[in-house]
């Protein structure tokens, strides 16, 4: 029988801890032991698949890839009984498949289709061991369906002075290549913005060394070289590539099998301090970015069952896929990057093609958790490119208030948070984005901005917590009723006279600095970061909020006056700022006879 593998068994590692459970779930003794990629089952256990990374997602497969057909191949050592379940969105399950099954020699199940009531459902598998012990080596779920196109798929991972996290990135891949059934059709573009990686030598990787211009002069570099040599499809990558090589597999035979040419595979993202709960699942644009799926437990069958039903129901237009994990068709790229040089780029990069954006259980990326990220820099990134996107691109037009609204909640929610240094990022982010395109163009490399933006941040920089008063003073409870609408509507104490003599004085874990429960009556406010080794403080300061606060109303003002010649420059200069040809003079390379400029 000849298959078409669509995805495998992804194992754990040997010792997974409080994630082990996104991988199966067991009764009885099952392990995997660290000298073999493989599952023991002890006597009498039995071994689950009902888990986020293997799981087999049959209503995304037969919605994006009209699939025909689905076998289930097994091999291991051992006799096994064997059931295959399908699980629809009400709860209720089928049974597709039980019987005794030989893993010595191999099992190769054809498996019927669900009824209609598991049509947009999952299937998994459960094995379980008799009196004697069982081994699982490897399953694969896979088709006897012809592939629609055979991707040739380039690999590109932008890095900047990270060698030691690509070198080991590199070598994950070239592994991957060396074993991969589709890997003679892969390769590997390190773009080296910082001329420092030494990779390992490959016929599938190839170093290209790049002039820095952030994230999006790295990922447009690998772009226009996966371009340049033919490649049918793309993935940009975090240098680190946290992802199992699976991920990679599982995406090119969804690629190779969808039906619509312009499908694109987001990774979802988990952090390091909860690898086990989503961060986000795809997301979306709409002012500001909102995080799909979030707070998901994969280690909870229910919850991923119908994280993976859910999210193939969620299509919209506004949906955009993260650098760290995002696969698409090179022919569907219209837009190149805008250049961000980062931040957002990888918003606009979405919004601004058409591409048809899914994700898929088990490509996943970890991440380090986003709130030790977060500075004055970031939310000056942040608020460039949010405004921007609107600005640019027809489809997300809401007209000047709507987007001047965008640059005051920015504002607003950091005023309360006495983040003065941050207020002044901000402000410079709006005042150049009223700078006009050009300014982009101009500060591609954002050398001296990161300069300035550096300086701002005086009291906003992680330090020694013994350099910190962590004294604190809790003398009411704000964090709800009529206390807590009070502390809004007078700025948390902005508007209340010797606020800073008589406000609470607070510590913030970082679990909660993206809330404000403990915020709202404190004076002075004491971040903690995810190691809790390292803090910041901001402190009430009327002088501060009255300067800014001017600042931001003149700001407002004469952007809501300039809204329209602005949206017009905008709109007229990104099909060039996105092109090819602006990409190729930027990054000083000689331009080539027919470059696509897509500016259609």
């Amino acid at each position: 029988m000849t298959v078409f593998p669509l995805q495998y068994l992804v194992l754990p590692a040997p010792d997974p801890g409080s994630a082990g459970a996104v991988y199966f779930h067991s009764t009885g003794q099952v392990m995997r032991m660290p000298d073999e990629p493989a599952l023991h089952l002890g006597p009498g256990a039995q071994l689950r698949l009902d888990s986020y990374f293997n799981l087999f997602s049959y209503g995304k497969w037969r919605t994006l890839c009209d699939l025909q057909s689905l076998v289930l191949q097994l091999s291991g050592q051992g006799t096994a009984m064997l059931e295959v379940i399908c699980e629809g969105a009400d709860g209720s399950k089928g049974l597709l498949y039980t019987g005794p099954v030989d893993l010595d020699a191999g099992t190769d199940i054809a498996l019927p289709p669900p009824e209609d009531a598991y049509a947009d459902g999952v299937i998994y598998v459960v094995l379980s061991a008799g009196q004697v012990p069982v081994v699982l080596r490897g399953a694969i779920f896979a088709t006897t369906d012809a592939p629609r196109r055979i991707p040739r798929l380039a690999l590109c991972i932008t890095t900047f002075r990270r060698e030691a996290a690509v070198r080991r990135t590199a070598g994950r891949i070239a592994r991957f290549l060396d074993r991969s059934v589709f890997g003679d059709q892969m390769h590997l573009f390190v773009v080296d913005n910082g001329d420092s990686a030494a990779l390992p030598e490959h016929p599938g990787i190839s170093r290209i060394v790049n002039a820095n211009l952030g994230g999006a002069g790295g990922f447009a570099r690998g772009l226009l070289e996966a371009e340049a040599a033919g490649f049918s499809h793309v993935v940009f990558m975090d240098d680190d590539a946290a992802i199992h090589m699976e991920a990679i597999q599982r995406t090119y035979a969804l690629l190779a099998m969808a039906h619509d040419a312009n499908l694109a595979v987001a990774g979802a993202m988990v952090t390091t301090r909860e690898p086990w709960r989503t961060w986000e699942v795809g997301a979306r644009f709409d002012g500001r970015c909102r995080p799909q799926f979030s707070g998901v437990d994969l280690r909870l069958p229910d919850e991923v069952i119908a994280l993976e039903i859910d999210s193939n129901r969620t299509a919209c237009e506004t949906t955009y896929g993260g650098w760290w994990f995002f696969a698409f068709s090179v022919a569907s790229v219209m837009r190149y990057p805008f250049p961000f040089f980062v931040r957002g780029d990888d918003v606009n990069f979405s919004l601004a093609n058409p591409f048809r954006i899914v994700t898929l259980n088990g490509v996943i990326s970890v991440a380090e958790d986003f709130t030790d990220k977060e500075s004055p820099l970031t939310w000056y990134l942040d608020l460039r490119s949010h405004m921007v996107h609107h600005m640019t691109l027809e489809k997300m037009e809401r007209g000047a208030l709507g987007v001047a609204r965008i640059g005051v909640w920015f504002f607003l929610r950091n005023l309360v948070r006495f983040q003065y240094d941050t207020l002044a990022a901000i402000l410079l982010a709006w005042e150049d984005v009223m700078r006009g395109p050009g300014f982009f163009d101009e500060h591609a490399d954002m050398a001296r901005r990161r300069t300035q933006i550096k300086a701002l941040a005086r009291t906003e920089e992680w330090r020694p917590l013994t350099m910190l008063d962590m004294k604190e003073r809790v003398r009411f409870q704000a964090a709800t009723g009529w206390k807590r609408h009070f502390f809004r509507v007078m700025g948390n104490g902005h508007l209340l006279p010797f606020f800073a003599l008589w406000g609470n004085r607070v510590v913030v874990p970082p679990d909660q600095r993206a809330g404000y429960g403990l915020v709202w009556g404190a004076a002075r406010i004491t971040y903690l970061n995810t190691a809790g080794d390292m803090g910041f403080q901001t402190v009430h300061s009327k002088g501060r909020f009255l300067y800014l606060s001017a600042r931001m109303i003149w700001i407002l003002l004469r952007f809501l006056w300039r809204y329209r010649a602005l949206r017009t420059a905008y709109r007229h200069a990104y099909p060039k700022m996105a092109s090819v040809a602006f990409w190729r003079q930027k990054l000083g390379l000689v331009p080539l006879r027919g470059d696509k400029t897509h500016e259609a």
